[in-house]
């Protein structure tokens, strides 16, 4: 079960890696060893986005909120 999900998962993060779109962040590269996957992501400044909405008051929402709309 253990190999199919990380199959799926390198899977998944060679599609990313192929991703370019200027809402998403890009996956720059991939690097994987006998224990770990390393994920290279472009650097988005500003912090997450419920931070910034709470910290700039843009609007309040919650966090669960947040999560149903990217859901």
């Amino acid at each position: 079960m253990q190999d199919i999900l990380m199959n799926l998962m390198r899977q998944e993060l060679h599609v990313c890696e192929q991703l370019e779109h200027p809402h998403i962040v890009r996956v720059l590269d991939l690097f994987e060893d006998d224990a770990n996957i390393y994920i290279v992501m472009e650097y988005i400044s500003g912090g997450n986005l419920l931070d910034m909405m709470t910290r700039d008051k843009v609007c309040k929402i919650t966090e669960k909120e947040i999560g149903s709309m990217i859901h």
